[in-house]
């Protein structure tokens, strides 16, 4: 899984990105945020929607994030890189 964009600290910032624009959808999907005209409020939705998919599939890739053991493994594996790097 090494030198996957979906591991390691830049998975974690596309699922945090994903999860926020997945949130700022939502409240513009609900009306409370009106960043849109009422013309293209069916955006919202779509942006909603594809934020939560990209976060599903992210932690997914990683090898379901929430499971304690893989953040363990994701953890070993990132102090082996770190070390690795400062060795080269």
């Amino acid at each position: 899984m090494n030198g996957s964009i979906t591991y390691g600290p830049m998975g974690r910032f596309i699922s945090a990105l994903a999860i926020i624009s997945a949130f700022i959808g939502s409240l513009q999907a609900s009306g409370m945020l009106n960043l849109l005209p009422p013309k293209y409020s069916w955006l919202g939705l779509v942006v909603t929607a594809a934020g939560l998919l990209i976060a599903g599939f992210s932690e997914r890739l990683q090898g379901g994030a929430s499971n304690k053991e893989t953040r363990i493994a994701a953890q070993q594996s990132d102090s082996k890189n770190e070390i690795e790097a400062a060795n080269k």
